[in-house]
């Protein structure tokens, strides 16, 4: 079944989450193709060392501990193939817009009907890194996936890479296939790669996307 994601809201609901630890301090930084603060860092503040047993800081290690029980040790390499119910976005001619307004790119293809008519796609087309928008709508799915339980405090986004088979217009309706594709190790780093594959109303490939996200100091 086919489950619309609001990414949105799922930016807001895990900033907020993160704020309101008591373990970590959230510095957020914001994204400038959709203004959604997003987390950019998370420290851990333990100060066992320079204080007496039982004193302050070990109280709040010992609280630290309580609230990341559940997030696993490491992430088990089972779960590499695992997929994830496909999710839908219609594109949006405004959308689209707003996306190049805030990329910078003023590119006529993007905002101008006449010259999109006039050329080979015969409509607007929509920037290509407009991906990031419907292609990586999975990414809720797997961030919250009780399985994996990943330790979201720690988690950035590595890399991005994105395969643009065929231009997106106003009007179709994307439909993203996504799984995690490989889970590895890199000195006390944990790695995991999520994949989308979309595709429009008529089935005709459009991108195909990896996003990696690391886990800083392991799951």
């Amino acid at each position: 079944m086919v489950r619309p994601i609001n990414t949105a809201a799922f930016a807001r609901l895990t900033g907020a989450a993160l704020r309101r630890s008591r373990c970590f301090t959230i510095f957020m930084r914001r994204d400038t193709s959709t203004g959604v603060g997003l987390p950019a860092k998370a420290t851990l503040h333990l100060r066992a060392d320079f204080s007496p047993p039982g004193g302050r800081a070990q109280r709040r290690e010992s609280k630290c501990t309580e609230e990341l029980k559940g997030v696993s040790p490491v992430i088990d390499n089972k779960f590499v193939g695992k997929e994830y119910p496909a999710t839908e976005y219609e594109i949006g001619r405004e959308k689209m817009k707003e996306y190049a307004t805030a990329i910078d790119d003023k590119n006529p293809l993007y905002f101008e009907r006449e010259v999109g008519e006039a050329s080979e796609y015969g409509e607007n087309i929509a920037p290509p890194n407009f991906a990031a928008v419907y292609n990586l709508m999975g990414c809720a799915q797997m961030f919250f996936d009780p399985d994996l339980s990943l330790n979201m405090a720690m988690l950035v986004h590595g890399e991005q890479d994105f395969e643009f088979i065929k231009p997106v217009k106003p009007g179709d309706v994307i439909t993203t296939s996504g799984k995690i594709v490989d889970i590895k190790s890199k000195g006390n780093n944990d790695i995991i790669v999520f994949e989308g594959r979309s595709v429009n109303q008529d089935g005709d490939p459009v991108t195909v996307g990896r996003a990696t996200f690391v886990i800083r100091g392991g799951n």
